[in-house]
């Protein structure tokens, strides 16, 4: 297998200059990353536009919300050479995101788990709104919750356009049920199975959000404002729709 990237451009940033790249090296005795100084990563052209479009509106969501200003962004990888859209320069592996505040960060080795020693809920519910944020941008996002490969880091590629919520795609049905586990208080597995507890605790996530006059499974435009409540809400803090309601 080979490198397949056809539009390479080699960056140590995204979203602006300042915001560099760091790669991960090591972690701290309580599990988040150590990471080194700016650093270049190889992407393809297009890609690095979309994560620059998401960086910059993650940065505009986590002021409003809890005046998080981002400072730098971790990564394990994104141009690797193997088959799939890592081998394509298209796949970007997360593993930190630090604010310009001392000790204010969101680090995906530790976050999604809301009951990590060194963490909490809500750090947990800022890892999802992380989430939430990039699904807003790419078809494809891999979470603490989706498989144990990716309980380091989150992985998110372009290989699926933006579509609407998918109860058929394991991607989107853990973040669902993530989101209304740690954001609504329901008590439902992550399984990644979207049986009928899943669509009775979505509906009452649509409600919490002021979305249930709204349809993210039919439509695009309603599905990013979904996800987008949804990355508001968690960086705050807070449960679905305490401090940024919906219209509906």
């Amino acid at each position: 297998m080979s490198c397949r990237n056809t539009d390479p451009i080699r960056r140590t940033w995204i979203g602006q200059v300042s915001w560099e790249l760091r790669h991960r090296t090591a972690f701290t005795e309580c599990g988040t990353g150590v990471h080194t100084g700016r650093h270049a990563e190889e992407f393809n052209r297009a890609f690095h536009a979309t994560c620059t479009a998401w960086i910059r509106n993650f940065n505009s969501v986590a002021i409003s919300a809890a005046n998080f200003h981002v400072n730098w962004i971790g990564d394990i990888g994104v141009t690797v050479c193997k088959a799939g859209t890592h081998g394509e320069g298209r796949a970007f592996d997360l593993s930190h995101i630090r604010s310009t505040r001392g000790g204010f960060f969101i680090d995906t080795n530790t976050d999604w788990n809301p009951d990590h020693p060194c963490r909490g809920l809500r750090q947990t519910r800022r890892y999802i709104a992380v989430a939430a944020s990039l699904r807003r941008y790419v078809g494809t996002v891999l979470t603490g919750w989706y498989n144990d490969d990716h309980k380091n880091h989150i992985h998110f590629d372009t290989g699926e356009p933006v579509l609407p919520i998918r109860r058929d795609a394991r991607t989107d049905t853990t973040l669902v049920q993530a989101t209304c586990r740690y954001m609504n208080g329901e008590n439902i597995a992550i399984d990644g199975v979207w049986g009928d507890a899943t669509e009775r605790a979505y509906f009452r996530l649509r409600r919490a959000l002021g979305m249930q006059c709204r349809s993210p499974r039919r439509n695009v435009r309603d599905a990013r404002l979904f996800l987008q409540l949804i990355a508001r809400n968690g960086m705050a803090g807070v449960r679905a729709g305490a401090a940024f309601p919906g219209p509906c």
